[in-house]
């Protein structure tokens, strides 16, 4: 991993744009407290939770994994919870219960289990989908959390 002087002294031209992940299934673990805000025009209010992978499942293709750094090295994915409705606050629910496993009985309040989230493992599955960059206007592909589930 090159230092940050080393990335001062690049050239621009020389950056090449990341490879997108490779779809599949991945260990990750929560990094650090979720950051909450407001997206949008109409400023809906947001849950983001940071995913450091850790390795990938067997239904990631071995090829492509190759072509990338290793997984320790890549930036964390975000995972992005709307939750500026009720159905939003019950997928916050869902995903503290059923994939990171807090007990729904402890008369835990969604504060306090937010603080208590890094550190908690999780399966992140990954896809790609094709989107037009705006500021380009060339095609791209983004990673996106297509789900997740308890370890």
């Amino acid at each position: 991993m090159p230092n940050f002087e080393d990335i001062l002294d690049k050239p621009i031209a020389d950056i090449e744009k990341p490879k997108p992940k490779p779809a599949g299934s991945y260990l990750g673990v929560i990094a650090g407290l979720p950051k909450f805000a407001k997206v949008g025009q109409d400023e809906m209010d947001v849950v983001d939770f940071q995913i450091r992978l850790m390795s990938a499942q067997s239904d990631v293709d071995q090829d492509a994994l190759g072509e990338q750094p290793p997984i320790t090295e890549w930036a964390p994915v975000r995972h992005r919870i709307f939750v500026a409705t009720e159905q939003g606050v019950w997928g916050l629910r869902q995903f503290l219960i059923h994939t990171l496993g807090f007990d729904e009985g402890s008369g835990q309040s969604i504060k306090q289990s937010l603080a208590e989230t890094p550190g908690k493992q999780l399966i992140v599955k990954l896809s790609q989908r094709p989107y037009v960059n705006k500021q380009t206007g060339q095609p791209e592909i983004s990673t996106d959390v297509e789900s997740t589930a308890h370890v």
